[in-house]
């Protein structure tokens, strides 16, 4: 009976024996894959481009663009980046405000916005539409004081588009008046320009 305890203790030291050895080549396993990960991640990181000049290197050199059209460009030059409108159109704007990329034409909820770099040959000519804050400004030029809801009908009159409905249209027209007070007074309920 004695033999068999001694089997026993003998096996359970040679189980013993392989666990510790499975545990000592997981953990250094474990190492290796963090190493190569850091690794990778370092090459990444020193790599990657800054998303402004990502956009500016697939932007055409020769001709008008829109967002989607880059965006498909950016996701098959850098699939590793999520590529969103979101992001797309945030760059776009500050290259516009940089004058770098100019807007020729705005997005009417059908149609994307269309844009060309500066010194392309149509990007000279402005084909973009006013602007609502210029709009509202020759409304009220044109016609005198008005009060916020004739001023939009008139804007809808004039074939300004928008998908937004009567009443949005109105707020956010109250809301252009208000924000530009050197260029809008108002007068009780009726708005005119600043003179």
């Amino acid at each position: 009976m004695e033999a068999f305890n001694e089997l026993r203790i003998k096996a359970r030291e040679v189980r013993d024996r392989s666990i510790a050895q499975a545990r000592e080549d997981y953990d250094v396993a474990l190492r290796r894959i963090t190493e190569l990960e850091a690794s990778l991640n370092r090459e990444a990181k020193t790599t990657a481009k800054a998303i402004w000049k990502c956009i500016e290197s697939v932007m055409p050199r020769d001709r008008s663009f829109e967002v989607p059209e880059l965006i498909a460009s950016l996701e098959a030059l850098y699939p590793q980046r999520a590529w969103t409108s979101k992001i797309v159109n945030h760059r776009i704007g500050h290259l516009c405000k940089r004058g770098l990329v100019r807007r020729l034409k705005r997005s009417n909820g059908r149609d994307s916005a269309v844009y060309a770099r500066m010194g392309v040959g149509d990007a000279e000519a402005v084909t973009d539409e006013p602007l609502m804050i210029d709009r509202l400004g020759a409304i009220l030029r044109a016609r005198g004081p008005m009060d916020i809801t004739a001023l939009t009908v008139a804007l809808i009159e004039g074939g300004y588009r928008t998908k937004a409905s009567g009443v949005v249209l109105r707020n956010n027209a109250g809301h252009l008046l208000r924000r530009y007070p050197d260029r809008f007074a108002r007068q009780g309920e009726k708005w005119s320009l600043v003179k």
